[in-house]
């Protein structure tokens, strides 16, 4: 089932300087696993010039699509690492859906209402092209060296750091690190040397995942199926994607044999009564269940877990590739500022408390998908086909119809490291304009802290703390050509702005602070409460 539009590069195993060092080199960090997580992360903290060694046992990027629902936030995120013009113009770009009972539609909905957002509601795309693009941005980075065909075949894991013995084609060598970060997915080799075991569901349901080219093209919005004509046995996901590949989920039942199922000719089988017998080809086939799960802590000392390692949701709702990019966002920034001594270590804790609390969530969502898309006893299938017969006619019950809820960003309400009695949440993106150029606010962030000062005059006192600080950008939202200008008169509302004010936001966007006025004293708090040092 060769894939035909894509390219697939081998890298092969590499010669560098480990190998040949008769004594255990130390680097700050070392990530296992060159998933969209461990790369991710590998470039936030490239951002924050801290250097890595990523170690992957394969020799290319994921076959098959896998992951292909990119949230808005997750491009914001990404975009800021330099990959974002690829990833739009790559993309297929998509805000609606349609749900269907049998062959009728129930519903229709959008993601997102407002417009003036610098990136759509999602993006599909195959998860190899995330892959590559990642991979190859990455290897333009002298802070990281990425190392393909490397395993770890043994950890040794202290208080202070770890030592890793890699197994490569090119031999066997031994690297120390502060810090070790295991992002090699759901199978993760770090958790079983470990002895540590994720907690949750695992449901019975099987489903057949499949990548199939068509000659086709179809409408950019998601579409799911409850029982249809050409499949009545189950439900029906589908995708547009790039180069003319559609994704396709049939549900198969906890009864089914996965290897029949998978087997080419019954998934031509169940592609036929759906797409006819002509007009499309199988790129890629997979069977799965759903798993909501995770690991009870993700920072074990010096050992910390990101992504699938961490914890797994199920592919309806696309909360898993989304929320490991949020993951190691969060993590990059605060990693970094303990390596640099800016930050104690206990500040990684508040990765574990706000992307734990994240986690949750996610897990929560997937946990109800599953159950409504596979009830669990003739009660609970009862119910649930009477909310689907009364959708179509009552917009009351829709919201009920729960066929995945699309992942969107998390915000901390109860996170250690606010100054404001809300929590640490997101700013959202707004349309800027700067001395006649247009700009988007994410962009104008720093990837240090930002005292954002809105409507206030520009304060040369204000400018010289941040200057005195290091940790500290100064940015002007005002009224005055030389400021930056709120172009669409939307940072009120999407800013949560009441008055003038100034603000202090984190490295990864989060507003974790606000003043009616410059106070050194109080800005110096809510940055030390921010980054660990008050509790």
């Amino acid at each position: 089932m060769p894939i035909t539009d894509f390219s697939f590069t081998t890298y092969e195993s590499t010669v560098h300087e480990d190998l040949d060092n008769q004594t255990t080199r130390t680097v700050p960090v070392i990530i296992v696993g060159a998933g969209p997580s461990g790369l991710t992360l590998a470039l936030e903290l490239a951002a924050q010039q801290i250097p890595s060694v990523i170690i992957d046992k394969d020799s290319t990027v994921s076959f098959g699509s896998r992951a292909i629902c990119y949230s808005k936030r997750t491009l914001e995120i990404l975009g800021r690492l330099g990959i974002g013009k690829k990833l739009l113009a790559k993309g297929v770009r998509w805000n609606d859906g349609s749900v269907f009972l049998q062959n009728s539609l129930i519903y229709k909905y959008r993601l997102v209402n407002e417009k003036d957002f610098q990136m759509p509601a999602f993006i599909n795309l195959q998860q190899y092209y995330l892959e590559d693009y990642l991979v190859q941005a990455v290897l333009m980075q002298p802070l990281i060296s990425l190392r393909f065909e490397e395993s770890v075949s043994n950890l040794v894991a202290h208080r202070s750091g770890s030592i890793v013995t890699v197994t490569s084609q090119k031999g066997t060598y031994q690297l120390a690190c502060q810090y070790l970060i295991a992002a090699d997915g759901t199978n993760s080799t770090i958790r079983s040397m470990m002895n540590l075991h994720p907690v949750g569901e695992s449901f019975e349901d099987y489903f057949l995942i499949c990548d199939v080219k068509t000659s086709t093209t179809y409408t950019n919005e998601r579409i799911y199926w409850f029982n249809p004509s050409f499949y009545p046995q189950g439900s029906v996901l589908r995708h547009q994607q790039p180069d003319k590949v559609i994704r396709i989920d049939f549900q198969l039942g906890p009864h089914c044999n996965p290897e029949v199922e998978n087997q080419p000719a019954q998934v031509a089988k169940y592609l036929n009564a759906m797409l006819g017998e002509n007009g499309w080809s199988l790129e890629w086939s997979s069977i799965y269940k759903f798993r909501c799960r995770r690991l009870s802590s993700f920072v074990h000392n010096n050992v910390i877990f990101l992504g699938d390692s961490a914890h797994q949701v199920s592919p309806f709702g696309a909360r898993g590739a989304n929320g490991a990019i949020a993951a190691a966002q969060n993590l990059g920034w605060k990693l970094a500022r303990v390596l640099k001594k800016i930050a104690p270590k206990k500040l990684l804790q508040s990765y574990d408390e706000e992307r734990g609390y994240a986690s949750d969530i996610n897990i929560l969502n997937s946990t109800r998908s599953a159950l409504f898309i596979s009830p669990l006893n003739q009660t609970c299938q009862t119910i649930r086909d009477s909310v689907l017969s009364l959708a179509k006619n009552h917009s009351a019950v829709q919201p009920l119809v729960n066929s995945g809820r699309l992942s969107e960003h998390c915000d901390y309400p109860a996170s250690t490291l606010s100054d404001q009695q809300d929590g640490c949440w997101l700013m959202q993106d707004a349309p800027l304009t700067h001395q006649g150029k247009n700009k988007w606010l994410h962009n104008v962030l720093s990837n240090k802290f930002t005292l954002l000062s809105y409507l206030l005059p520009h304060n040369k006192t204000i400018e010289t703390y941040c200057q005195n600080h290091g940790d500290l950008n100064y940015l002007v939202i005002g009224k005055n050509a030389n400021q930056y200008l709120d172009r669409k008169k939307l940072l009120p509302n999407r800013l949560r702005l009441q008055e003038p004010c100034l603000l202090l936001i984190r490295p990864d966007q989060y507003r974790c602070a606000s003043f009616k006025s410059f106070n050194p004293s109080q800005v110096s708090r809510a940055y030390n409460r921010a980054i660990g040092r008050l509790s």
